[in-house]
């Protein structure tokens, strides 16, 4: 997929970002993996406290991975500390679902902390048809997957105008400018 991504963009792909925040404390083999294909960077861990994912006392700072054989960067996806806990801002539904004074609140919170706040969206984060799956045959997950429909349908009137709002008060870059200063 690197060969792929870097041949259709013409640069150099330098990071990654794991389905679901699937990097936890069990999977950091990932690194090592992720550093021996040549990556620079990834921005998979989400550091709250959640059932699917997450790693709730890393820190929210950019920092070079020393469990890692070679020299990777992990970017912690954004988050608001309220109160002792960790939520979720970084955007996909936590942008469309949660209102938006969170995730800005968590982008000045990092702000003022010098740390930059990652965010992310997903193609079907934006408004447009609504998202049906295509299953074939009887998959045995019916609710589920109407479930998943549902809350990935879910707000997602709103994320132009919380992306706009985001523009306008803040200034965000690519990670790939940030890389060296780490």
């Amino acid at each position: 997929s690197v060969a792929i991504l870097e041949e259709v963009s013409g640069q150099r792909v330098l990071g990654h970002r794991a389905p679901e925040f699937s990097i936890t404390r069990q999977s950091f083999w990932a690194f090592d993996v992720l550093a021996e294909e040549g990556l620079v960077y990834d921005s998979s861990i989400f550091p709250v406290r959640s059932r699917r994912y997450g790693i709730p006392d890393f820190t929210r700072r950019p920092c070079r991975m020393v469990e890692c054989a070679g020299s990777l960067i992990e970017f912690p996806l954004a988050t608001l500390e309220l109160g002792g806990w960790r939520l979720p801002a970084a955007g996909g539904g936590y942008l469309r679902l949660l209102p938006y004074a969170i995730t800005r609140k968590a982008v000045r919170q990092l702000e003022r902390d010098g740390t930059p706040a990652v965010i992310y969206v997903h193609p079907y984060d934006f408004p447009g048809e609504r998202l049906q799956l295509h299953v074939e045959g009887d998959s045995g997950g019916f609710w589920k997957e109407q479930y998943w429909l549902h809350k990935h349908n879910l707000g997602r009137r709103h994320i132009m105008q919380r992306l706009d709002q985001l523009l306008d008060e803040f200034t965000f870059g690519p990670v790939r400018e940030l890389v060296d200063g780490i």
